[in-house]
């Protein structure tokens, strides 16, 4: 398995997306995981982070995964 961390300027923005070539996961998965639902054994390190970015900076954390394929988790920051 492989991480990668790619973090870029782009239209007065600081992205970061994290990838990763793992199982993937399933929409309704992501969705727990981001939501805090289900069973407390999956962490609630992700609800946790999201929760806190959006209170500072208004979004919160994207994650796009599909099973067999990795997932990319990223969110967005403005610089102006």
């Amino acid at each position: 398995m492989g991480l990668c961390v790619k973090p870029f300027i782009y239209a007065q923005a600081l992205h970061i997306n994290i990838l990763d070539n793992g199982v993937g996961m399933d929409k309704e998965l992501a969705a727990q995981l981001l939501d805090g639902d289900g069973d407390a054994q999956k962490g609630i390190g992700l609800s946790n982070t999201d929760r806190r970015l959006k209170q500072l900076y208004g979004k919160g954390l994207r994650i796009d995964s599909a099973l067999h394929q990795g997932t990319t988790v990223s969110f967005s920051i403005i610089t102006e």
